[in-house]
C-alpha cells in the first residue's frame, strides 16, 4: 500500500510524485486544531450527531473519505488511509487534517479560515458563527504557539 510522504508543508504523493497545491497549510494551524479537538491517539470520540470521530484530531469517516477520494483525483492514487491509520499514528491524522483544509479551500475557492470552520462545521455548514469562532480560535492558538517557539529560539 503506498503512503504519502510529507517534505515540510507540501505533500508529495509517494506513488506519482505530483504536488498536491501550491497553497499550503502551515503545521502550526494543524498541531493547533488537535489541541482544539482534544482527541487522543488511539481515541474514539462520539459526537453530539451520534457520529463516531477519530485519534487526535477527531476525524469522521466521512471526512477520511473524502481526501481519499480527493487525492485519488488529484493524483490518479489514493491515499488508501483507514481509520485505523487515522486514529492511531500521529502523522496520518496530521496528514489527512491538513489534506482536507487543502481540499476544502481548493474545492471552495475559500481562505484557510473559512476551510478550517468548515472542517469544524461538517459538510453541510450549519452552525457558521460557532464555526467560524472555532476557527478563530484555532489561529490564535497558533499564532500563540508560533510567537512562544520564536521567542524560545531567541
Amino acid at each position: 500500500m503506498n503512503k504519502p510522504l510529507l517534505i515540510m508543508t507540501v505533500t508529495i504523493c509517494a506513488c506519482t510524485g505530483k504536488v498536491q497545491s501550491a497553497q499550503s497549510v502551515p503545521a502550526s494551524i494543524v498541531w493547533a486544531i488537535a489541541d482544539v479537538e482534544g482527541g487522543k491517539i488511539g481515541g474514539v470520540v462520539k459526537e453530539k450527531n451520534g457520529q463516531l470521530s477519530y485519534g487526535k484530531w477527531c476525524i469522521g469517516k466521512a471526512f477520511l473519505t473524502d481526501v481519499n477520494k480527493y487525492a485519488e483525483k488529484t493524483w490518479g492514487a489514493s491515499y488508501n488511509l483507514t481509520v485505523t491509520d487515522m486514529q492511531n499514528t500521529e502523522k496520518y491524522g496530521f496528514l489527512i487534517c491538513r489534506e482536507g483544509l487543502l481540499m476544502i479551500m481548493n474545492k471552495r475557492k475559500c481562505s484557510l479560515r473559512s476551510a478550517i470552520a468548515i472542517y469544524n462545521g461538517g459538510r453541510n455548514g450549519n452552525r457558521k458563527k460557532v464555526c467560524l469562532e472555532y476557527a478563530d480560535r484555532v489561529i490564535r492558538l497558533a499564532k500563540a504557539k508560533e510567537a512562544k517557539k520564536n521567542k524560545e529560539s531567541k
